[in-house]
């Protein structure tokens, strides 16, 4: 049997941190698991139990910050590597096309023009019968119009709608709106990059983790929406673009920390530096951010003294924290506990598929609490399922976690029919836009002796 390396190999190197890094698979996975047990719970929160379990997993609503803390990383991660390459924004733009709008632009066609004309459609099917059709189409209403305001989702807007309103809107695409932002960062991010450089990219980063808690600031002390007008309520702080950039800045600022120095181990050192606080920030981050959160939902969307705490500091906790947990994930050596959680196959699976179950999950919810289990409301908010959620002592908690089964299995199949029938035809195309490397330079033949 060989002896064990004296020196194992570092979590992290220069040519590592260019390459796919499988423990990212499973940070995506980890937030649409938190995002799927935020919308998947729908108690009707009969007693404490229910009250304090609900308020808990709608905290995984936070899932959205860890995925900007991860497109933060590996977006200026790539920029920083290919700046000053011949093709830097075409190849950039276009793989983000290919990665993005194939699907995006399948659900808004499906949402805007296929899904209200559907109920009419069956109504002109000879011998269809009308009461059928009606009831379909009064079920199908449920997921709403948007008055005119489609514009706004196809053009990646949608934050921007549900802000001039107050209210969500759209009960398929209402999910989008941290997608827009996502879509505003990419837009503007390359050519700031370009222009600044990586060096100075830090400070900028910097300057947006001390902005966004201040624009969230100014929004409250204003009162009034800047863009729309109306009162400020919490919709407003939580999905205008200004407001929500400490996730995208600290996953930026990583990118760009590791990779300083000149030699290939220089990403593992200054990655380990990170490792000692990262181990201190993300619980205490991350736990303040869920009392925080627990007083929000106390509240309506009014911005009233008790939901200040989230609205403040919140956001910039969970950001900090999801960059601690981040910093963890990359430095978490082969082989440990951490790596083998990070890299295990149900997160991986649900990373890999993550983009088709962000988009769709809304509906395949739907479907399946409305129609086949879900929560006791006597027909007063949801549709009549065939099974209803079971009670224990009055809590409808047991019904809630094996509705997660049925739920989460069904999103995963879609993201992975998603995948394999549509999305990566056209992720193939990728080829055709590589990111240009630049040409190692040879060492200097020394003088003959």
């Amino acid at each position: 049997m060989p002896d064990a390396p004296l020196h194992p190999e570092p979590a992290l190197t220069a040519e590592k941190l260019r390459r796919h890094i499988p423990a990212l698979d499973g940070i995506r996975g980890l937030a649409i698991v938190l995002v799927l047990f935020h919308h998947c719970t729908d108690m009707s929160n009969n007693g404490i139990v229910d009250d304090a379990a609900t308020l808990l997993l709608h905290w995984g609503g936070f899932g959205v910050d860890l995925f900007f803390v991860l497109s933060g990383f590996l977006i200026t991660g790539i920029l920083a590597d290919t700046r000053g390459h011949r093709g830097y924004f075409r190849s950039f733009y276009a793989r983000r096309v290919l990665r993005i709008f194939p699907l995006y632009y399948a659900v808004v066609i499906f949402s805007f023009i296929i899904l209200p004309n559907l109920g009419p459609a069956l109504a002109s099917i000879p011998g269809f019968p009308a009461s059928t059709a009606g009831t379909i189409e009064s079920k199908l209403d449920r997921f709403g119009t948007v008055g005119g305001d489609e514009w706004y989702y196809w053009t990646y807007l949608s934050n921007f709608v549900a802000a001039k309103v107050n209210a969500w809107r759209h009960g398929i695409l209402d999910v989008s709106w941290s997608l827009a932002i996502e879509e505003q960062f990419y837009l503007l991010w390359p050519l700031l990059v370009w222009l600044v450089g990586p060096r100075r990219m830090k400070a900028v980063c910097v300057a947006l983790l001390v902005l966004s808690p201040a624009f969230r600031a100014w929004l409250l002390l204003r009162g009034t929406d800047p863009f729309f007008g109306g009162e400020t309520t919490i919709i407003d702080v939580y999905v205008l673009t200004p407001g929500r950039l400490e996730g995208l800045s600290l996953g930026a600022l990583i990118a760009l920390h590791l990779r300083g120095g000149s030699d290939n181990l220089a990403p593992a050192r200054r990655l380990a530096a990170l490792v000692g606080p990262a181990k201190i920030i993300a619980p205490v981050c991350l736990g303040l951010s869920v009392l925080g959160e627990a007083t929000r939902h106390l509240s309506d969307h009014a911005v009233h003294s008790h939901t200040r705490f989230t609205a403040f500091a919140g956001y910039s906790l969970v950001a900090v924290g999801f960059a601690a947990v981040l910093v963890l994930a990359l430095a978490a050596p082969a082989g440990s506990f951490w790596h083998r959680v990070w890299t295990c196959r149900f997160l991986r699976s649900f990373g890999k598929y993550s983009y088709a179950i962000y988009l769709v999950h809304m509906p395949v919810r739907a479907v399946i609490r409305d129609l086949a289990f879900g929560p006791n409301f006597n027909g007063s908010r949801f549709g009549d399922a065939l099974i209803q959620f079971p009670r224990i002592g009055g809590s409808e908690l047991p019904g809630q976690i094996l509705f997660y089964i049925p739920a989460f299995a069904a999103c995963w199949v879609v993201g992975w029919l998603s995948w394999n029938l549509y999305e990566k035809h056209f992720l193939k195309l990728k080829r055709l836009f590589p990111y240009e490397r630049k040409p190692k330079v040879a060492p200097p033949t020394p003088p003959a002796a």
